[in-house]
């Protein structure tokens, strides 16, 4: 087709899929929280793109390929569920160069199968007294007074008693039901 544009490199038009994402937040037509998702889950995919294929223009990109990156997140040990926000993100990517033209046709087909949405087992949810447990140790570590209980097996990972902001973030999402990217993106005022 004469009217496409001419073949440009994965890197540049990932920025500029960026680009036009940022221009997208500032008119409200998009959530940071988006805007976050699909820079951190293109990047994934480059990353993972151009050390196996190198910087080819999207043009040359192929539903194999794309399918062996949905194989390789699956092979991860990734969820279901981030598995399918990656090949999304892609999807939407691959559509944006169809419509600015870069490309004629997706190779983003339904070839690649999405893993469906799958919700949490319930012993993955803490219930009655580990939920109470759980309340129980954020809100004493709210106090600063309050050392760090030693008989907390679950924190090891991360040392989040010394941690306010993160206590915070906790705090708020068990007391409202938020999720972690909604409490991130509040925007604090102060009043008079």
């Amino acid at each position: 087709n004469p009217f496409n544009k001419p073949p440009t490199p994965f890197s540049r038009i990932k920025e500029y899929w960026i680009e036009d994402c940022q221009k997208k937040v500032s008119l409200n037509d998009m959530s940071q929280s988006t805007l976050r998702f699909n820079k951190e889950n293109i990047n994934i995919f480059y990353n993972w793109y151009q050390p196996n294929y190198g910087d080819k223009s999207v043009d040359r990109i192929t539903t194999t390929e794309i399918d062996e990156f949905r194989t390789h997140r699956i092979q991860q040990g990734l969820s279901p569920n981030t598995v399918s926000i990656n090949l999304r993100t892609i999807r939407g990517f691959l559509n944006y160069c169809v419509k600015e033209r870069y490309i004629d046709v997706s190779p983003f087909n339904s070839d690649i199968v999405i893993p469906k949405y799958q919700s949490r087992l319930t012993d993955e949810v803490l219930l009655n007294g580990d939920w109470k447990k759980f309340y129980q140790t954020i809100e004493n570590s709210l106090d600063s007074k309050n050392k760090r209980p030693e008989d907390l097996e679950w924190s090891t990972t991360l040392d989040w008693y010394n941690l306010n902001w993160f206590k915070g973030i906790i705090w708020v999402m068990s007391n409202t039901g938020m999720r972690g990217g909604e409490v991130r993106i509040l925007k604090w005022k102060k009043s008079s």
